[in-house]
């Protein structure tokens, strides 16, 4: 991970944009497609938090979706009583294949495809999650929803939601597209959905005039978009802060500041981990105080570590002196133990010492007794 810490973001509202959906189509295909559904249920948490878990070459994944995201997390999980909605979903699902997985649209929705079924995780207005048959007719939702023009029930055929706007890789410019009343971020906007942080910082790096109404210009930002949305990056991201939102992109460009890890383990970090601490019904100034005690405690350890490890050095310079100066050390050892025996006052020892440092050219200099313990203690 680069110097960015993540914990940095957690004051800015996280604004998720159909690149992370793009990303999630690319990294979901690596990591899912082919595996098998072993398990439905949802996290043990007040939201409805729908993981499944997925063996894919002999290992096992925990996909999670729900509230506006979904990764497949790291973290240790707690699932509910299996019961409703994902119970449905389970004995559906259980040990069925994953033939596909693609983002519909350029849209903020994921389709899972298996040889009978389909399932539809909306990430927009209420986050929805859709099992359909092969047919498309809903089997069962997780929420019923209906709009003018679209209703999520059961057996009702699932369509997608009506969208006014082009993809952005299929689109193609044209001349009659550009509306005069509006800027070049406005005129964009209006025929692909793309998020206009992205619209005006590309505008920005081309140095192009946002309030002319050029075509050539507006073709130009187009078939950027094209380029860097048909190459979406899977092991970094890149992100802007807009106010008081961070936008994550899983996209190339060269204007936004990059973290050097993917899109799946900074929503681990800022979403999944801050919910599951949430689910244990401790407010976030408990967790706080939990976070500060813990934090006090390494910092004894930090501190307790190094007092060990200036002992140690202490004990290792200790131990090369008395093997560096081994032979005069059990000489001036004798001669303190005869003085001992002989009952000669200290001078006369002082006076033996500088016989031997004059001999082996030292500097050994009498500090102090301490008969109680027969020893004496040098200076040097």
């Amino acid at each position: 991970m680069s110097s960015v810490n993540l914990n940095d973001f957690e004051q800015y509202k996280i604004e998720l944009n159909n690149t992370n959906f793009l990303f999630f189509e690319k990294y979901y295909k690596k990591e899912l497609e082919q595996g098998f559904v072993q398990k439905v249920q949802f996290l043990n948490t007040d939201n409805n938090l729908l993981r499944i878990k997925i063996r894919q070459n002999k290992e096992m994944k925990d996909l999670i979706i729900g509230l506006g995201f979904t990764l497949i997390t790291k973290l240790k999980t707690e699932a509910k009583e299996n019961k409703g909605f994902p119970l449905i979903l389970n004995n559906k699902l259980e040990n069925k294949q994953i033939k596909n997985i693609v983002q519909l649209n350029m849209e903020k929705i994921l389709k899972f495809e298996f040889l009978e079924f389909n399932l539809y995780c909306e990430f927009f207005s209420r986050n929805n999650i859709i099992l359909t048959d092969k047919d498309d007719t809903i089997i069962i939702s997780l929420i019923k929803e209906e709009w003018k023009d679209r209703k999520i029930a059961q057996k009702q055929k699932y369509v997608l939601p009506q969208n006014d706007f082009g993809n952005i890789l299929n689109y193609v410019s044209k001349e009659e597209d550009i509306d005069k009343e509006k800027n070049l971020i406005s005129n964009v906007i209006k025929n692909v959905s793309i998020s206009p942080v992205l619209i005006e910082q590309i505008i920005l790096h081309n140095k192009l005039d946002k309030e002319k109404y050029v075509f050539k210009d507006y073709k130009k930002v187009v078939d950027y978009l094209k380029e860097i949305y048909s190459k979406p990056i899977i092991n970094k991201t890149k992100y802007f802060v807009f106010k008081d939102k961070l936008c994550l992109f899983s996209l190339d460009v060269p204007f936004f500041d990059e973290i050097n890890c993917p899109l799946n383990d900074i929503l681990d970090i800022l979403f999944l981990k801050k919910e599951i601490y949430f689910c244990e019904n401790k407010s976030f100034d408990q967790f706080e105080k939990e976070k500060k005690h813990l934090q006090s405690i390494i910092d004894q350890q930090i501190k307790a570590k190094e007092k060990i490890e200036t002992k140690a050095l202490i004990a290792k310079q200790n131990a090369e002196f008395i093997y560096s100066n081994f032979e005069i050390l059990e000489i001036i050892k004798e001669l303190y133990m005869i003085k001992i025996n002989k009952k000669q006052n200290i001078i006369e020892f002082e006076k033996k010492l500088n016989d031997v440092n004059k001999k082996f050219n030292k500097q050994f200099k009498f500090k102090k007794e301490e008969k109680e313990k027969r020893k004496i203690i040098l200076s040097y």
